[in-house]
């Protein structure tokens, strides 16, 4: 009794212990696998805190304050160390602009990002699921999406609306830029549904939705994650090109709208303001070459880890 005794309290030690290093040698695996990805991620998003913090302290704050005399001729100043960019035609620090603009792109590509995304899993998910007829109108829908000319299409709307608002442009691009995300979310679905999990949760009586949202939806994780950040990089493109060209919204400074006032205000010609139109477009690249450098990096984490 006694041998019993002392081996059943030795048990559970030799378990919790047995645990803590099962759990241990996870938490080590998972940082040497992702280590380059957490990151960069966190750099990234340093950054992009950074450039928000400074948008809310003075002198930063106010993107239309202006600075320089009423009646004076020329409103334009040259990069000084008060206003490290310069002034615009009205006076204002355009550094404190820049600011403005770089963090209202990231947010109208943010919630972009989410309209398409949203739209992409609701397609993608429920069609599968639900078979027949709701699986052959959501990949009916999504064919004709997937070969439906976007942008001159997005364009039209744009010229056609007279209100240019910044949600309009936000709900043009969102329900407009999403089929291949469905189409590629639909063919891991398909792969998944005949999973023995997602079969032993059929035979336990759960409905279909609950298997598809808790079940499936988890293993998709990964590839939405990485549509949404592919949805985040060209809604903030798209919307910087319809802005150029005079068809985006007015309202909202972006990095779009900066080199709107580039081109209408002859920043480039033929005053060669320089800074006033290299700057947003610099940092146009830089986001989007952000989010292709995170885009390619985590997905080469997946592949390598399916091998």
């Amino acid at each position: 009794m006694t041998e019993e005794m002392s081996l059943e309290t030795e048990r559970p030690e030799l378990e919790e212990s047995s645990f803590k290093e099962i759990l241990k040698e996870k938490y080590h695996n998972a940082m040497a696998r992702y280590k380059a990805q957490l990151i960069l991620l966190i750099v990234f998003f340093v950054v992009i805190l950074i450039i928000v913090i400074l948008t809310y302290i003075p002198p930063f704050n106010e993107p239309d304050k202006v600075y320089w005399v009423e009646g004076s001729r020329d409103n334009f100043s040259d990069p000084t160390l008060q206003h490290l960019l310069g002034t615009d035609q009205h006076g204002r620090d355009y550094l404190t602009r820049l600011l403005h603009g770089i963090r209202n792109s990231l947010a109208f590509g943010f919630v972009t990002g989410l309209i398409c995304t949203g739209l992409a899993v609701l397609l993608g998910i429920i069609g599968p699921f639900k078979g027949g007829v709701t699986d052959t109108s959501t990949s009916f829908i999504t064919n004709i999406a997937l070969v439906f000319p976007q942008i001159p299409f997005i364009l039209l709307m744009s010229a056609i609306l007279k209100t240019r608002e910044w949600w309009i442009t936000m709900l043009i691009i969102g329900f407009f830029t999403w089929p291949w995300a469905a189409r590629s979310i639909r063919s891991q679905v398909l792969t998944l549904k005949e999973r023995n999990y997602v079969k032993v949760a059929r035979m336990s009586g759960l409905k279909e939705s609950k298997i598809a949202f808790r079940e499936v939806l988890p293993n998709v994780l990964p590839y939405i994650f990485l549509a949404f950040i592919i949805f985040l990089g060209n809604a903030i493109i798209i919307e910087a090109g319809i802005a150029i060209i005079g068809l985006g919204q007015q309202n909202w400074l972006t990095l779009g709208l900066l080199l709107e006032h580039a081109v209408s205000w002859g920043f480039i010609y033929p005053r060669r303001l320089y800074a006033m139109w290299l700057t947003p477009g610099i940092c146009l690249i830089l986001i989007y070459l952000a989010f292709f450098i995170i885009h390619s990096s985590i997905s080469r984490t997946f592949e390598q880890r399916k091998v």
